[in-house]
């Protein structure tokens, strides 16, 4: 389960379930994840039907709930966002983690 190492149901937010279905009422329940043509050029977005709602810009500080950084997603593309974001987040703590280890040589103290 994707969930399974996510700490993210714990930190909804009063009232996440009306607000979830507010906003794929607004996206008609389709998919807004742009897609492109053949050429890279900006196609219009996915349309496939929509399960999930995701934060379009993800702060792992508080999640902010307004509709503008809100968007329904299909499974698919829910998944590739949250790997996405999984992978940065490992990219970043492998990188504090060198940090770390540079900055904890004897010449540092």
């Amino acid at each position: 389960m994707p969930w399974s190492s996510s700490n993210r149901r714990a930190r909804f937010n009063k009232g996440w379930y009306k607000k979830r279905k507010q906003i794929l009422d607004r996206d008609h329940h389709v998919c807004q994840w742009p897609v492109e043509d053949g050429n890279g050029f900006p196609a219009g977005i996915c349309g496939r039907p929509a399960r999930a709602v995701d934060h379009r810009r993800h702060d792992m500080a508080h999640d902010d709930d307004r509709d503008s950084n809100l968007w329904s997603l299909c499974d698919w593309h829910h998944n590739i966002k949250t790997q996405m974001e999984s992978a940065e987040g490992k990219r970043k703590r492998a990188r504090r983690n060198r940090e770390r280890a540079y900055y904890d040589h004897p010449a540092f103290k």
